[in-house]
């Protein structure tokens, strides 16, 4: 499955604003694909690990857009 940083990007924020949970990129891109059309129906398991995001990127997601 591919997944694009876009994607990753926006399951941080949304992991954010609704759970209040920080999670850096490769821990967010499970959850990432679990809000893509590609995964199939059923029960789905997402691990949502580390904490450690850069500051500025965490910024850039913030603002609407993907980090470099």
């Amino acid at each position: 499955m591919l997944i694009f940083v876009q994607s990753i990007a926006e399951a941080i924020s949304f992991l954010i604003d609704r759970s209040s949970l920080v999670v850096e990129g490769a821990g967010a891109a499970t959850f990432a694909a679990a809000l893509s059309d590609s995964v199939p129906d059923g029960n789905i398991v997402c691990v949502l690990s580390g904490g450690n995001i850069d500051q500025s990127k965490l910024e850039t997601i913030f603002h609407g857009e993907v980090p470099p």
